[in-house]
């Protein structure tokens, strides 16, 4: 396999599925950029490099979720009243992730490791050809 194939793949991946989850904001500039890559890459680098655009589909969209639950305003402690420690956060009141975003991380991580999946599948598969011969 192409390490640039594999690079080009996951990059496109990456920039339709951030470009599909934040379809509202970013987008609309990334999605069609990854639409015209996808077009390019179907066009010029066909092969089994282009499974690396599955895991990148998955993998980006997940670390943006996966970012965004974790730097979510957390709900105020009723323990510390209105006193707080010197740089600890604003008290945003009892504010939750919304489910979204954690359907989001579930849905875009197995895409992710089902790419993973493939793509090691195949890259077996060409290694096994290429000790026995075989193309």
């Amino acid at each position: 396999m192409n390490a640039l194939g594999l690079a080009y793949w996951f990059v496109t991946g990456a920039v339709l599925g951030l470009g599909l989850v934040e379809f509202a904001g970013l987008g609309l500039v990334l999605f069609p950029v990854g639409v015209i890559l996808l077009v390019i890459g179907l066009a010029a680098l066909r092969g089994r490099e282009a499974l690396a655009g599955i895991v990148g589909f998955g993998a980006l969209p997940t670390a943006a979720f996966v970012y965004a639950i974790a730097t979510f305003a957390q709900p105020c402690t009723l323990a510390l009243g209105p006193w707080r420690p010197y740089g600890a956060a604003l008290c945003h009141g009892n504010i939750t992730v919304p489910h979204f975003y954690s359907y989001g991380a579930v849905v875009f991580g197995v895409i992710t490791l089902v790419g993973l999946v493939m793509l090691i599948a195949a890259a077996r598969a060409s290694r096994r050809g290429s000790r026995t011969g075989t193309v």
